[in-house]
């Protein structure tokens, strides 16, 4: 192998296996040895940097591949969000070229509220996490196929700007919750069945947001929620005669459609941001704390039903988790706290005995 120096600039020069490889325009000669050095060090694993591949070509190829058909709407469109995400910090960027230090600093960016429009109070913790998520299983695949010869995504640090939502700022009070629902029932909008029927099942909003007709069984009280995520998240979930009658007579006073499907606007399924501005709204209006997300009237379903005594077993499966592994994990808060009112209970209940 050799580096030299032509017309003011440094260029590498060698074989492998019978193949040249010459590249030349670096401005050190160090450079020009490491750019070397790497390429033979991948040639001798059985690789080849990409030299023509952008990395959004790539990721639109792998999200094709290994997510469409696979993950929940929702999900899906958290990569194609993260595609944007690093199309407008590196444009068409070759993969092969992407460093670490400009990986973490798209992150620290995008915690401080850059891209998608912005943001000005920051994204959480989680939020980042997320994204970084997305990219560390495609740079990872790339790095096995020998595309690149370093992950940019490892040990990245997750940065923060917007302190994460405490546990009770993920709950609605009781008395709020049955505000809400109460005044949910008062309009036969679509928006309005779509928060009543989150507050009667706890369901996942793409749960609802895909119900169709064929799904309330007004005879036996329940409604058939398809899932989005696992086999389990498949269910059918029991709610009151009372809420069953409202259910039906709201989707009565609506006109019928050919795909059958509840929610359907006439041109599209009801959004998440119109169900949530539509919950926002209310809580203004009746002077309440209006910045709760739709996934609020889910978690604040499974603490009404623990709260009353129902067993973890039973909101494991009406929310469809995968496994009570899940649930205990989401809700361990309001088990540890249950577990302390029981402790208080033994001395008064067991002092006979």
């Amino acid at each position: 192998m050799s580096v030299k120096k032509i017309k003011g600039t440094w260029t590498y020069d060698f074989q492998y296996e019978g193949k040249r490889y010459r590249k030349r325009g670096f401005r050190t000669k160090k450079d020009a040895i490491q750019a070397e050095r790497e390429l033979y060090i991948d040639l001798s694993k059985g690789g080849q940097l990409a030299n023509d591949i952008t990395f959004i070509e790539y990721f639109e190829r792998w999200i094709k591949v290994n997510k469409v058909d696979r993950v929940s709407q929702s999900t899906l469109n958290r990569y194609y969000s993260a595609l944007n995400v690093f199309e407008e910090k590196f444009g068409s960027i070759l993969i092969k070229d992407v460093s670490q230090l400009g990986y973490r600093e798209m992150l620290k960016e995008y915690a401080e509220g850059m891209f998608l429009g912005g943001r000005k109070e920051g994204r959480t913790k989680e939020s980042v996490k997320k994204l970084n998520n997305c990219f560390s299983q495609a740079f990872k695949d790339a790095l096995n196929e020998r595309l690149i010869y370093k992950d940019p995504t490892w040990n990245a640090p997750i940065y923060e700007k917007k302190a994460a939502m405490s546990e009770k700022q993920k709950y609605l009070s009781l008395k709020d919750y049955q505000l809400l629902k109460q005044t949910a029932s008062t309009k036969s909008h679509l928006s309005y069945l779509a928060i009543y029927i989150l507050i009667a099942t706890g369901a996942r909003f793409s749960e609802v947001q895909k119900l169709k007709r064929v799904d309330i069984n007004k005879s036996q009280n329940t409604i058939h929620l398809r899932g989005t995520k696992t086999k389990s998240a498949d269910r059918h979930v029991t709610i009151t005669s009372k809420d069953m009658k409202h259910i039906i007579d709201t989707i009565n006073s609506k006109p019928l459609h050919k795909d059958g499907y509840i929610f359907n606007t006439g041109i599209s399924l009801i959004t998440n941001k119109a169900v949530t501005t539509a919950m926002r709204n209310i809580l203004a209006k009746n002077e309440l704390k209006s910045d709760y997300g739709l996934h609020s009237l889910r978690h604040t379903h499974a603490s009404m039903l623990l709260g009353h005594g129902f067993s973890i077993q039973y909101v494991s499966k009406r929310l469809g988790h995968a496994n009570i592994e899940i649930t205990w994990r989401v809700y361990s808060h309001l088990l540890d706290e249950m577990k302390s009112q029981e402790d208080e209970m033994l001395d008064s209940k067991l002092s006979f005995f």
